[in-house]
């Protein structure tokens, strides 16, 4: 898919690069990753931070040997796998790796279950770089932002290592999405695109010797030979029936080769597991969609009894029960393996997250394939093999080809690397769109080509291989500059190509629960901008340069909807097809509120009266999270003094586009603050308690008594010590946030938390405006709230 195979035909696979992955351990044992451990293996080094037990929160127990050999620590191997096995002949599937003669450094950061910390993954980074490693493999990671990680980053960097990192799986969550280490500025983010086939099929036969085609990692084994099934329910789709299953016990004198069948969606297929154990039962049978949009779940996350099969199968096999009653049997004596074609194969995953990231930075910047893919796994339950499907899949492709580009020209660093992968890539149309490509959002440049990335050095280099061209109706023109590097003249055609509008927010206005208010569904719109280019045709001698000049306008699109238009300015220079992928937003941001004033709470808040008037806006909101009565003046709080009637504040607000930085902070009743809106009527008088207390904070000038929490969305934030407590590492780039201040505590610069003492307070929040410095006062949408008053507390 990614022309990897016509590099292993030139003879380049990798040779003499060093691959660090840093992940769960893996299983060198496996004699498709060498057999051993140490130099002159494939597994050539590495390191064991944690040891098996180890979950995330608990003490890790670390020592000299990678290995894993659990299942559930099969990520690492699989991920090892995809970047440089070679199955010896006779074993296993003939898998070859990207780089199968990369020399892989194992670091385990994940024991047999659980998470890790970004302390490990920083140790583990600084002993790949001592080790020397080319490329580094992070198929990790999550939503959020951990500052603490960017001095190895820019390290590495420096050092010209390619950092490659999994984009994220959470592609249902649409734009503004990218999984954090991909989103550093430093690292490559990669999309996952879906394998043109469904690799592991199989064939059993039934009493009139037709094919009967299943689903599994390896086969039924052979010694089996014939199989029986029977109804497991009514075909009703409810539970398992217990007379069928006693019928069954009763029918068939083996009941190892007895295979329990329900219907398409039963509730008796999550059962099926313990019925089997529970009658001595061998196999049970699910109906896993159509064979060619079929998938597989990995390997020790479902038990080896269960065997997949498509609707048409199950079909087969439904009509044989009805014909041949308990003489009805499937025989598997064929081993032989199969794949099947997809429909969404070589599209985009629907799970690849989508980017941008907050400052309008293209993560994923390449797509390589993730979906459905067989690559090795832990030997120790007899299989060594899944089929896993992830980002975390298509990292390590990427990785693989960034050492064989790196095997044949030494002297580039991830940078000049990335730039070769990226002007070569496949844009990739959108699976399910007539004629459309996917938006550069979840695509980035499209699809790798290392084969084109490998040609392309000696034919055509370009200056910019992404164009963010950020916000506005008309965006300044940009401008690239091409150079024919090879040593006879080329004649070069552009032209242009949009793709797919998305929008991130579709549901925005819509009347509904809050956790669904921001909740996405997919959407595309051909709605393309239009491109003036300074030339559609030119010829360059030898070794001559030109410039090339883009001007955009961006379509129209509703900002509410925080759409987000992209395409590619396609460059052909007679021998290869180059793309400069673009996205932008088609308004301004800073003309748009970042914090919502509107009713998109109104159904969560229906319970919380009574409703403010005029001018005061209906969120953000303050009530009491026990009588759920709105504060619009002040109101008193004891919050657990009366452990029989406590009461504590709820502070709710929504954030409708990205902020790099949002932050909560009290301050005094009587501080003269000038705010975007207010939470109370300013024409009131209130007989207030100021507190005795100085302010322990000066946030941007502003005296303040603490933190009481704060998002943070992006490389535009304070240093970690400005933000000590309640961090809410930005879980959505958009959406509704609610503070439970059960504690009254806040916190201060110098990481003290405490208990805030008897007194008046009001609740200020600001939400830092699209591409802002934090440091800028007069960059942040504020709004401040009603008096909180602390009363009897403790």
């Amino acid at each position: 898919m990614t022309g990897a195979d016509r590099l292993h035909a030139l003879g380049i696979k990798g040779k003499g690069v060093k691959v660090g992955v840093i992940d769960s351990g893996v299983d060198y044992s496996h004699p498709s990753l060498g057999g051993g451990f140490g130099s002159g293996f494939k597994i050539a080094g590495g390191y064991d931070f944690v040891g098996d037990d180890f979950y995330g929160q608990n003490a890790p127990v670390p020592d000299d040997d990678p290995i894993v050999s659990c299942i559930s620590g099969g990520h690492g191997t699989h991920v090892a796998g995809i970047i440089g096995a070679q199955d010896p002949k006779g074993v296993g599937f003939g898998i070859t790796g990207v780089a199968p003669e990369a020399a892989i450094y194992a670091y385990r950061v994940f024991g047999c279950w659980g998470s890790t910390t970004w302390e490990l993954v920083i140790a583990a980074m600084e002993r790949a770089l001592a080790d020397g490693v080319d490329v580094i493999n992070l198929s990790l990671g999550a939503i959020e932002f951990f500052e603490l990680t960017r001095p190895i980053f820019v390290k590495l960097e420096d050092m010209g290592v390619a950092i490659i990192a999994s984009a994220g799986n959470d592609g249902e969550y649409g734009p503004y999405h990218p999984g954090y280490p991909a989103t550093d500025k430093s690292a490559i983010g990669v999309g996952a695109v879906n394998n043109l086939y469904l690799p592991t099929l199989y064939y059993a036969r039934d009493p009139q010797n037709e094919t009967v085609e299943y689903a599994r990692t390896i086969p039924i084994p052979a010694e089996e030979e014939k199989l029986y099934p029977f109804f497991a329910d009514n075909l009703d789709g409810e539970s398992c029936d217990p007379a069928l299953w006693e019928a069954a016990r009763k029918a068939f004198p083996d009941a190892s080769k007895v295979v329990a069948v329900a219907s398409p969606g039963s509730f008796c297929t999550v059962v099926a597991s313990s019925w089997l154990s529970d009658y001595g039962f061998g196999y049970y049978i699910i109906v896993n969609g159509d064979v060619n949009a079929m998938d597989l779940a990995p390997q020790g996350s479902y038990p080896s009894s269960q065997i997949d099969v498509p609707r048409s199968s199950w079909l087969q096999i439904k009509a044989g029960i009805e014909e041949y009653g308990i003489d009805y049997y499937l025989s598997v004596a064929d081993s032989s393996v199969h794949d099947a074609k997809q429909l969404e194969g070589g599209k985009m995953s629907f799970f690849s997250s989508y980017g941008p990231t907050v400052e309008m930075s293209m993560r994923p910047q390449i797509s390589a394939p993730g979906g459905k893919i067989l690559s090795t796994h832990p030997s120790s339950d007899g299989v060594g093999y899944s089929v896993m499907s992830g980002t975390s899949m298509a990292a390590p492709h990427a990785a693989g080809c960034f050492a064989l580009l790196k095997s044949v020209f030494p002297s580039l660093t991830g940078s000049d690397i990335l730039k070769l992968l990226q002007s070569t890539s496949t844009p990739l149309e959108k699976y399910g769109v007539d004629r459309a490509l996917t938006t550069t959002a979840q695509q980035g440049s499209g699809m790798i080509n290392v084969y084109n990335a490998y040609k392309s050095f000696t034919e055509t280099s370009l200056s910019q291989t992404e164009l963010n061209v950020r916000d506005g109706k008309a965006p300044t023109p940009r401008t690239i500059t091409i150079t024919n590097k090879s040593k006879k003249a080329k004649k070069y055609t552009i032209k242009h190509n949009g793709a797919l509008l998305v929008k991130a927010t579709p549901k925005v206005d819509r009347e509904l629960y809050v956790p669904d208010i921001f909740a996405w569904e997919e959407n595309n719109e051909k709605a393309y901008a239009t491109a003036s280019l300074s030339s559609t045709s030119f010829t360059l001698n030898a070794g001559a340069t030109t410039r090339l000049t883009i001007a955009l306008k961006a379509p129209d699109a509703d900002p509410k909807y925080l759409p987000i238009y992209s395409g590619f300015v396609g460059i052909n220079d007679g021998v290869l097809d180059y793309s400069i992928p673009y996205l932008g937003i088609p308004y301004n941001r800073t003309t748009v509120n970042t914090l919502d004033y509107g009713d998109s709470m109104k159904q969560s808040l229906a319970l919380v009266k009574p409703d403010p008037k005029p001018p005061i806006p209906l969120q953000p909101v303050v009530f009491n999270g026990d009588s759920n009565e709105r504060n619009v003046d002040i109101s008193s709080f004891s919050f657990f003094s009366n452990l029989s009637a406590p009461d504590f504040p709820v502070i709710a607000f929504t954030y409708r586009q990205p902020s790099s930085y949002i932050r909560m902070d009290l301050v005094s009743p009587t501080e003269q603050i000038k705010a975007d809106r207010y939470g109370y009527d300013r024409g009131s008088r209130l007989d207030l308690r100021p507190p005795k207390h100085a302010p322990l904070d000066h946030f941007l000038g502003l005296p303040s008594y603490g933190e009481i929490m704060s998002i943070v969305g992006g490389d535009h934030t304070p240093p970690s010590s400005a933000f000590q407590k309640n961090i809410d590492e930005l879980g959505a780039p958009y959406g509704t946030m609610w503070t439970y201040w059960y504690d009254a505590e806040v916190s201060v610069p110098n990481g003290t938390v405490y208990e805030v003492p008897n007194g008046d307070y009001r609740v200020l929040i600001r939400a830092l405006k699209p591409g802002a410095s934090w440091r800028d006062g007069g960059s942040y949408e504020s709004w401040l709230g009603p008096v909180l008053r602390i009363d009897n507390f403790r």
